[in-house]
């Protein structure tokens, strides 16, 4: 009767540790940064960040051409999806399909045939970081 049992307790054991894995386990998308309004409408999209069309566009979105699908990027900076207008791009993170949205911890964009990492989550908050203690060091002495 015991050996029952402890084949169950292993198989309940290992499925408590392998099912946390595979829930945070991040997913890739591969696309073209493109404007939202664009991809919506069905319209001409920026070709670069010159493009006066960017202007026009609220937000930036990673744009799947062979599926004609899209995913919103909501917590990388509008600025650094602008900088990337038009590029092939690959990101990093978590998908959220009821919202149609990729929370991002990594944006890499293809540049001579290679993906370059230009945004990380992790950069991001030690940016913020760094910026908030220099602030606040700053008023403690009065200046």
């Amino acid at each position: 009767m015991k050996t029952p049992f402890s084949l169950v307790s292993f198989l309940v054991l290992l499925s408590l540790l392998v099912i946390p894995c595979l829930a945070f386990s991040a997913d890739t998308v591969e696309g073209r940064i493109q404007g939202l309004n664009c991809v919506i409408n069905h319209r001409v999209c920026p070709l670069d960040y010159l493009d006066p069309h960017v202007a026009l566009e609220s937000d930036f979105v990673l744009y799947i051409e062979k599926d004609d699908n899209y995913f919103l990027l909501p917590n990388i900076p509008r600025a650094v999806k602008v900088r990337h207008v038009g590029k092939k791009a690959k990101a990093t993170g978590r998908i959220h399909k009821k919202y149609q949205a990729l929370e991002a911890d990594m944006l890499e964009i293809e540049s001579n045939g290679k993906y370059q990492k230009v945004w990380t989550l992790k950069g991001q908050v030690n940016e913020w970081e760094e910026w908030q203690k220099n602030f606040y060091e700053g008023t403690r002495d009065g200046s």
